[in-house]
């Protein structure tokens, strides 16, 4: 473990706003970045060089805090979608990263909505101020909803699906609970402070961020699988495509940490750091994303310039 190192790959930096948001296409040949009050790019990966599409507006961006975070890909590479004002809009990506609206869906005034697509790729899940809803794919159309109203300044931090396709984990100011859309009912609720990160580990197992704390849990066993303390409060949390490693943004910080196999009992696995790096030198750290490549050894972080993102590689073997 001593020989895990992220190494500098590449600077994507463009003086147009502060990045919003950004994810790696399922293919992992484009990122896709949202740009405050301004719109969408692409940077293309086929080269050794990131090229850098045009800046495509998106009507809304940037209204409130509503595209924080909420720019996602469809499972099939072929959707992006954001949310942007009182609207989702979805783009259909063409061959070579063009851009165009396909749907606009409107949604109740939130401070932050989150968008997550359905893993079989029929719908896109949303949150707002009235609740969570799924949108139908091709059409935008409503086709569930699941009703809950957020406490005064209560914000919506999280929202992921489980592989299942039936259950959504939606994290917020005050705690997480899950929704299973095949019963609309509750499928799991941890009553606790703020959840800024969650991913699925497992198809039942849940890892998610509370403070300075990294937890994982099981909620059909109600039981938990892992844990890790933190130097400090995490910003979010993504996890590698085969589930080996976990990044945490922290305050001007980044820890990557190996993530074993669930364990059971008294002494829950415990999640190891392998790195922790800081982004920069400025004074008021605004860096709050990462993101794994799909295939590749690498990482994207949203640096504490937050006009760009860096691109870190490191080599595989260190892990072995």
């Amino acid at each position: 473990m001593n020989g895990f190192r992220l190494t500098p790959m590449a600077l994507l930096s463009k003086r147009e706003g502060h990045v919003d948001s950004f994810e790696w296409s399922p293919c992992g040949r484009w990122l896709a970045e949202s740009r405050r009050k301004r719109g969408i790019r692409l940077w293309s990966f086929d080269g050794t060089t990131p090229v850098a599409g045009p800046l495509v507006p998106v009507p809304g961006l940037g209204e409130g805090a509503s595209s924080w975070g909420s720019l996602r890909w469809s499972p099939d590479g072929r959707g992006l979608s954001i949310s942007a004002g009182q609207h989702v809009r979805v783009f259909d990506v063409d061959a070579d990263g063009g851009l165009k609206e396909r749907w606009a869906a409107s949604c109740a005034p939130a401070t932050r909505e989150r968008t997550a697509w359905r893993p079989d790729g029929t719908a896109l899940a949303m949150t707002s101020g009235d609740g969570v809803v799924l949108l139908d794919a091709s059409s935008g159309e409503r086709t569930f909803e699941f009703s809950f109203r957020l406490r005064k300044n209560e914000l919506t931090c999280v929202l992921e699906w489980a592989p299942d396709n039936q259950r959504l984990a939606v994290g917020t100011s005050t705690g997480m609970f899950g929704v299973n859309v095949s019963t609309n009912a509750i499928c799991l609720d941890v009553g606790a402070r703020m959840v800024m990160g969650a991913r699925w580990w497992s198809d039942d197992v849940v890892l998610f961020t509370i403070d300075d704390r990294l937890y994982a849990w099981n909620p059909r066993r109600q039981e938990g699988a892992g844990q890790a303390k933190l130097p400090e409060h995490a910003k979010s949390l993504t996890l590698s495509a085969d589930r080996t490693l976990a990044a945490v943004m922290l305050h001007g910080r980044l820890i990557v940490l190996r993530t074993p196999t669930p364990t059971y009992g008294p002494e829950p696995a415990t999640l190891q750091v392998v790195a922790d790096v800081p982004l920069n030198d400025v004074k008021k750290p605004v860096g709050v994303w990462a993101e794994f490549h799909p295939s590749e050894p690498r990482l994207a972080v949203h640096t504490g310039s937050a006009s760009a993102i860096q691109i870190y590689a490191w080599d595989p073997a260190s892990l072995a």
